[in-house]
């Protein structure tokens, strides 16, 4: 009936049809929502008197709500094939990247396949629409000739992005609209927006080169309150750019007691190509760092997997050649972790502003990184955000609210996207101290 075997790329137990004779007994709508949502293309029939148009339009996929008398006339109808389409057109939209290793401020090469399973063909003229944003510029592309029923075309097009284009203003989708310009009517699709990923803007990532030629890596440390999220956020930065999580690259746990006991490098080099190393420490308490440790680290002194303790004895670590390497691995950007509940703790609060000036005494400006954001309303984040920087006397936009992966089962945009942020941030950071 709806010509599955004839959509390119299109998964054929990803269309629901609902038929309905009554009232449901709870609203289905977000439940419908989360299916459109995951390319569920959902069809509602209602038989009878009893049903309402207006619960089965919110569950239907842009307006795929039919309306029959009885079920004499919905057998009928798909015996025939002739149930009417109150829309003139169906199109169904497929969308890929042409490319997957692009540029944040760069163009946004796209190859759209449309298919027309209606039974009128759409006009040559139509056009599909991308609204200018914050991001990217207005554009338009033109269907050449007329898509007759069950007929497919594949169209390029690149999508201009704004001079001053960032992560902070990519989109997590991209939304479209398709135009039949000879009637001015808007041609319905399946899903007229485009979702997007952050591992394929991360060319820049990729390309990057440190700018002083004496430096072979850029090292950024990871300081902070045990259990504040500094190992998980290590994994959230692989799993931005990756295809998939990757949670497993440094060990975690929960929010008591130390998880990482040694100083620890992860290469960037080693699966991205990017020459950035991210040094994980041990965890800030009341009681340690009290000596130069934290000064040691910074300065390059110690090599990984270093076994952290307060008093550091050069005698016990055995290499004379620790002193002429620290170049090597000396810190260019600091990022201090804590939790959103920080100011609730005078102690710690101390203890973290004791270490920022130790870092900003070395010329380093820490970028303070909050976790746990999603224990506090979001519309509260701001204020929050506000009087930690305040709290911990630093500028506000050197403090960053993120969420870690924890306990996702896939992977989100807006976690990626976070933690892409502070990486680029802090790799700018870096290449000023």
């Amino acid at each position: 009936m709806f010509l599955r075997d004839q959509i390119p790329g299109r998964n054929p137990n990803k269309i629901l049809i609902v038929i309905s004779d009554g009232l449901p007994d709870n609203d289905p709508s977000q439940i419908a929502q989360d299916l459109r949502f995951s390319n569920v293309v959902i069809f509602c029939i209602g038989v009878g008197s009893n049903v309402s148009r207006n619960t089965l339009e919110k569950v239907s996929s842009f307006g795929n709500t039919f309306l029959l008398d009885n079920f004499d006339q919905l057998l009928a109808a798909f015996t025939s094939r002739s149930l009417e389409d109150e829309r003139k057109y169906e199109v169904v939209v497929s969308v890929n990247l042409r490319q997957n290793d692009l540029s944040v401020n760069g163009k946004i090469p796209l190859k759209l396949t449309l298919t027309n399973i209606g039974n009128k063909p759409v006009p040559a003229g139509s056009e599909i629409r991308f609204d200018g944003t914050e991001h990217y510029q207005k554009t338009r592309k033109v269907l050449q000739s007329a898509l007759g029923p069950d007929e497919s075309v594949t169209l390029k097009l690149d999508i201009p992005t704004i001079p001053k284009a960032s992560l902070r203003t990519l989109p997590n989708f991209i939304e479209f609209e398709f135009r039949d310009e000879n009637q001015k009517k808007t041609i319905q699709c399946d899903e007229p927006r485009i979702e997007l990923s952050t591992e394929n803007f991360a060319k820049g990532f990729h390309d990057y080169c440190p700018s002083d030629p004496t430096v072979e890596s850029l090292n950024i440390i990871l300081f902070g309150i045990t259990g504040s999220g500094k190992s998980s956020f290590i994994n959230t930065i692989f799993t931005a750019l990756s295809p998939a999580l990757e949670l497993g690259r440094a060990n975690v746990g929960g929010t008591e007691g130390h998880v990482t006991k040694n100083l620890t490098r992860f290469r960037m080099r080693e699966f991205f190509n990017s020459p950035v190393n991210l040094w994980d420490t041990w965890g800030l308490d009341e009681n340690n760092y009290q000596g130069e440790l934290f000064s040691q680290i910074l300065a390059g002194t110690l090599p990984n997997g270093y076994e952290m303790r307060d008093k550091v004895n050069f005698t016990q670590l055995g290499d004379k050649n620790l002193t002429s390497t620290a170049h090597d691995r000396e810190i260019h950007a600091v990022l201090i972790f804590v939790p959103i509940s920080i100011i609730d703790s005078q102690n710690m609060v101390n203890r973290i502003k004791e270490n920022i000036r130790i870092a900003s005494n070395r010329e380093l400006n820490p970028m303070v990184v909050v976790t746990f954001i999603d224990t506090v309303p979001k519309t509260d984040h701001p204020e929050f955000k506000k009087n930690i920087a305040q709290t911990l006397n630093v500028p506000e936009n050197r403090v960053y609210m993120v969420n870690n992966y924890i306990n996702e089962q896939e992977k989100s945009f807006i976690i990626d996207k976070q933690a892409l942020i502070v990486l680029d941030d802090a790799i700018r950071m870096g290449e000023v101290s």
